[in-house]
């Protein structure tokens, strides 16, 4: 006959020990598993599924960025081009300005000479005095004034300017002709595909001029300009007559 051994205190804190350890190892186990499975995932690079959606959301963020970038690149050259276009307006009205002022001035504190002037002399010293031609102040149309005069008289200004005259700063940079004249617009010495149009009309003793585009890009620029320019002589014609 046998006898059940008698199970003490003992027997179950030992037992509960021994269950204790094999929890731990068993989670101790786990834990280093995970790390390696994490560890060899790592050092394996990624996944083809993972590339290819790195791939896609690199193809859309570009879709965006490029027309984006060309739209800005398109919006740069616009106003480098405009600027372009500002400069040789105000190029050209500073000269109509300038010459309204000197023609037909017989007296004045500027550095002159009869070429530019008009005039059968020039004297550079005191205050400006003016000859302009009696006919002309007196017209019988406002379209035979002393502007239309001026403009016959600016046509002699019209060429390549000598280095070291110092009048060359007072010659015409475009053609000064009554009417339509087309400017071509260049960039770095390279011709562009726009063109300025200028049109020139005497009225009386003024000047009036307009400026417009035309071209590929002249719809984009959206660019005009009217002047009125005042022939100082003018002021002299009742003292001529």
């Amino acid at each position: 006959m046998i006898y059940p051994i008698k199970k003490t205190r003992k027997h179950w804190q030992a037992r509960s020990a021994l269950r204790q350890a094999n929890s731990y190892n068993l989670s101790k186990l786990l834990r280093q598993t995970r790390r390696r499975k994490q560890s060899a995932s790592l050092s394996q690079g990624f996944s083809l599924i993972e590339v290819m959606v790195a791939v896609l959301i690199g193809t859309a963020a570009l879709g965006l960025l490029i027309p984006a970038l060309s739209n800005q690149l398109d919006v740069s050259r616009q106003a480098g081009r405009l600027t372009t276009v500002e400069a040789i307006v105000t190029r050209d009205l500073y000269w109509f300005n300038n010459y309204a002022r000197f023609w037909k001035m017989s007296k004045g504190i500027y550095s002159l000479n009869t070429t530019i002037t008009k005039t059968t002399s020039y004297n550079a010293s005191g205050l400006a005095e003016y000859e302009p031609p009696p006919n002309r102040c007196r017209p019988a149309t406002p379209a035979q004034g002393l502007a239309k005069q001026m403009i016959i008289d600016a046509q002699s200004l019209f060429y390549i300017p000598v280095p070291g005259d110092p009048n060359s700063s007072l010659l015409a940079p475009f053609s000064p002709a009554e009417g339509t004249v087309s400017i071509p617009v260049s960039e770095g010495g390279r011709t562009t595909n726009l063109t300025i149009n200028r049109r020139l009309f005497p009225v009386g003793n003024r000047l009036v001029i307009s400026y417009d585009l035309s071209g590929s890009e002249a719809n984009g620029l959206r660019f005009s300009r009217v002047a009125s320019v005042f022939v100082e002589a003018s002021a002299w014609c009742d003292v001529v007559q």
